[in-house]
């Protein structure tokens, strides 16, 4: 008898698991059938494999969802996913933006109307 899987991991998932990228392409009754992403390899992770890795922080899921979010908001910042990635000039203008909004929640949060 196979024991149910505790998360939800959608097919189309991307799955990183002891450094290893997986795509979910199926399930099975034993496990997720997986498609190495950079290798040529399928196999199936059993059920406990993937939720004591979860559970455990030892692995990462990436729900076809999350990854579409993803995809758009690097298309919206022009491909820039930290600000680390900024040059130094920009990164100013960004520290100064980050403490002038919050600078006006703090007024905002006190009542005051800001237009």
């Amino acid at each position: 008898m196979s024991r149910k899987p505790v998360y939800k991991v959608p097919i189309g998932s991307e799955l990183i698991l002891d450094r290893c990228h997986w795509r979910v392409i199926g399930k099975d009754a034993d496990g997720y059938v997986v498609e190495g992403i950079d290798r040529d390899e399928h196999l199936t992770l059993p059920f406990s494999r993937v939720d004591d890795a979860l559970a455990t922080h030892d692995a990462q899921l990436i729900t076809p969802k999350q990854a579409e979010k993803k995809k758009a908001l690097l298309e919206y910042t022009g491909g820039y996913e930290r600000v680390e990635q900024l040059d130094e000039e920009e990164r100013r203008d960004v520290r100064a933006r980050l403490g002038l909004m919050k600078a006006m929640e703090a007024l905002a949060a006190e009542g005051l109307k800001l237009t």
